[in-house]
């Protein structure tokens, strides 16, 4: 054999190598497939975001309405009454104090619990019961707006909802959606923010559930320096 004659495994490993080499990524090219997909991802992440929150808000609107039927319920077994409180001046959200417990009342036997009554959007952040513990039993962050028998101030026209012979579309549940005395809003997507919610999700004495905006709404309860507000009739 000749001095430098290549032997045929020789030529065939250099194939492999040529072909190897040809497919590899330089370090540009590995640059340019990154830059692609962080473009990608930034461009898909609003979306996602976006369907995130359409799947919370239809899931609120779900709670709300749920609550409500079980308002509607609990008329049925208590001669037309919605559930009720004694006097008193109580938060529209809050669901435990002197002579009622709506924890022993209305929440297990017509809800199963007390979870729906949990507004499901950024107002959750600061008011789950685990962060604050008041919520564990005395508060939910929905309000539940039957206050005729209360010794509430009232900014909007009074209505009598103790009953489910009420008339009209008057909100019954809601997000809880407050400006408090320290100009701070609580709201479906306001988490003690100066900056007020978008809306809220209401539930109706005719049955109806939806998402109202800010614009579809009103002052309705003045409870303990508080504004409590709620979707227009």
């Amino acid at each position: 054999m000749p001095r430098f004659a290549r032997r045929e495994g020789d030529c065939h490993h250099e194939a492999r190598v040529r072909v190897a080499g040809a497919s590899a990524f330089t370090i540009v090219e590995l640059m340019v497939v990154i830059a692609v997909i962080t473009l990608l991802i930034a461009m898909t992440l609003p979306s996602l975001n976006k369907a995130k929150e359409r799947a919370v808000l239809a899931k609120d609107i779900s709670n709300v309405r749920q609550v409500m039927i079980a308002s509607s319920s609990y008329a049925l077994d208590s001669s037309g009454f919605y559930p009720h409180r004694t006097v008193g001046s109580y938060m529209p959200h809050q669901v435990k104090g002197t002579g009622y417990d709506f924890n022993k009342t209305f929440f297990p036997k017509y809800l199963q619990g007390r979870e729906n009554a949990f507004c499901l959007g950024r107002l959750k952040e600061v008011r789950d019961p685990n962060i604050y513990t008041q919520y564990k039993d005395q508060y939910v962050t929905m309000q539940y707006l039957n206050y005729n028998i209360l010794n509430a101030g009232l900014l909007a026209p009074k209505v009598d909802l103790a009953r489910d012979s009420a008339v009209g579309k008057h909100t019954l549940w809601s997000c809880l959606t407050t400006l408090k005395d320290s100009n701070n809003w609580l709201g479906h997507d306001a988490e003690e923010t100066p900056v007020p919610p978008t809306g809220q999700c209401a539930a109706k004495i005719d049955g109806s559930a939806a998402w109202h905006g800010m614009s579809d709404m009103e002052m309705g309860i003045f409870v303990v320096s508080h504004q409590f507000w709620r979707a227009k009739p």
